[in-house]
């Protein structure tokens, strides 16, 4: 009978190492997870900022042009055209009219670039939700079972 009891007692040990090694494989995956949220957390936070610099630079580029635009549209009532330099002015409109639709071209990157930011913005608070309330949950069943 005591050989019948070793032989218990070393199959309960070796599911208790079993057990042991399977419950700190599943606690370094789950250090893993966390570490991976948090970067890419960090990750959406830089190109947010990053496209909030491109945003503000390509705004500031557009409102230069515009204002370029409109002075050289205010300048050409006040020159003086001889006669033989019409085909220069036509030229000249052709470019501004091209550089019009360039320039239209850009508001309308700016604008979809400020509602990627906007998207990306909800995505990480959801996502920072999320992640909270396992965390809340998790303590809540671990603080107090009995609830």
């Amino acid at each position: 009978m005591a050989a019948a009891g070793d032989v218990l007692l070393r199959v309960c040990n070796q599911e208790i190492v079993k057990f042991d090694l399977e419950i700190k494989a599943a606690v370094q995956k789950i250090n893993v997870r966390k570490t991976t949220k948090e970067s890419l957390a960090e990750g959406a936070s830089n190109i947010t900022e990053s496209l909030m610099g491109i945003s503000r630079m390509m705004s500031q580029q557009v409102r230069q042009s515009e204002e370029t635009m409109q002075t050289l549209d205010a300048l050409k009532y006040f020159l003086l055209i001889p006669v033989n330099s019409s085909r220069t002015i036509v030229d000249a409109n052709e470019e501004f009219k091209s550089m019009s639709g360039t320039i239209q071209l850009g508001r309308k990157l700016i604008t979809k670039y400020n509602r990627r930011e906007l998207t990306d913005k909800l995505l990480i608070f959801l996502a920072l939700a999320l992640f909270l309330a396992t965390v809340l949950y998790i303590l809540k069943k671990r603080l107090f079972p009995f609830l």
